[in-house]
């Protein structure tokens, strides 16, 4: 079947949006090597595993797995190595996805990580905690283009599984050059969602710490969070 695409009016100018996106981090700090060496061998390699990690060990431990929490670490999106299949990408580019509210950024991670994590769900009998550090990233497009209005005659742009229209849609806005776009969030109603296809446009700031708690009894993930 041939996907019929609208007409995409691209928005030439600059443009400033701010983003929140969440990325891994970690707490507590885990013991690396204790299934491989003996006790004594494993705090040698801990010392050197330490002085090379680039974390500053000095800070109290509760504070230092926040250095984890890298942003730039999730603009690999756009190295070829990690080109991901996604909504919307065929697995041929690179798309990093922010979000123009908070809680959109954290209802998309709440749908997609139980299946991300599916393996660690299957080997273990507690829940599964997730330190995550959100970022308020600015983005400075030139090029953009706002496909909101695009939903209501678009209905395949909100189908939960199925991104072959969407994945259209991105290759065709990353043949036009666009920094970025935004769309409606499929896992927030009224919440917008802004892929981004030029890594150049993205400038961060941390914002908070939250802890994802996954439930192993199909229950409601439970979210916390602190200040920095």
């Amino acid at each position: 079947m041939v996907l019929q695409i609208p007409e995409i009016e691209v928005i030439s100018g600059e443009k400033h949006f701010e983003a929140y996106r969440n990325i891994a981090t970690c707490d507590p700090t885990q013991a690396l090597y204790d299934d491989l060496v003996d006790e004594d061998e494993a705090a040698l390699l801990e010392y050197i595993e330490n002085r090379s990690s680039g974390i500053d060990h000095r800070q109290p431990h509760h504070t230092r797995f926040e250095q984890y929490g890298r942003i730039e670490d999730s603009l690999l999106c756009f190295d070829e190595k990690f080109w991901r299949w996604g909504r919307y990408s065929d697995g041929t580019f690179g798309v990093w996805y922010g979000a123009l509210e908070e809680e959109t950024s954290i209802q998309e991670t709440l749908y997609h990580r139980p299946e991300i994590d599916r393996n660690d769900f299957l080997n273990t009998k507690d829940p599964i905690i997730q330190a995550r550090r959100m970022f308020k990233a600015d983005l400075t497009a030139m090029r953009h283009a706002n496909l909101l209005p695009l939903q209501s005659r678009h209905p395949m742009m909100l189908h939960p599984t199925d991104y072959s229209f969407c994945q259209t849609l991105g290759r065709t806005l990353k043949q036009k050059a666009l920094d970025m776009f935004l769309v409606p969030s499929v896992r927030k109603v009224g919440g917008t969602c802004i892929p981004v296809l030029n890594a150049n446009i993205i400038h961060d700031r941390p914002v908070r710490t939250y802890f994802f708690i996954f439930p192993l009894d199909g229950s409601q993930p439970i979210v916390t969070q602190r200040q920095f």
